[in-house]
């Protein structure tokens, strides 16, 4: 909302390259935790995204943040599916339809980043490494 220092952040899901290679080679469940692996370091943190809960590729990326010293936060939906209990940080929008997931999520992650930017402007916190 201001103009400010960049703060290191990747997407793990905006590169098309890795995403095939990864899928191809290995599996289309590893394509985010082979990522965390080699991007992640202790302390930065790992937001991650399943509506239903049951994406299996964002169950192996939370695990792989967790065995690396990453932190997460894990946005789900439904009943939090296979998912829940893995994240530093759960947040679940308990609901059946997909659209009010993704709006909460949303709603949601807004909020956040607008704290830690106001957190991190006035020199309150640590590093400022994520990965989403």
């Amino acid at each position: 909302m201001r103009d400010r220092r960049p703060y290191p952040a990747i997407s793990l899901t905006a590169h098309g390259g890795d995403l095939t290679a990864i899928g191809n080679d290995y599996s289309f469940d590893d394509v985010f935790s082979r990522q965390v692996c080699a991007f992640g370091k202790p302390g930065d943190v790992l937001a991650a995204f399943t509506t239903s809960g049951k994406s299996e590729n964002v169950r192996r990326a939370l695990i792989a943040a967790k065995e690396r010293g990453l932190k997460s936060i894990a946005f789900l939906g439904q009943d939090g599916g296979r998912c829940a209990g893995l994240a530093d940080v759960t947040l679940l929008v308990a609901n059946r339809t997909t659209a009010r997931i993704q709006e909460g999520h949303k709603f949601v992650l807004h909020t956040i980043c607008e704290m830690v930017e106001l957190q991190l402007l006035s020199g309150n916190c640590g590093s400022a490494n994520a990965a989403v």
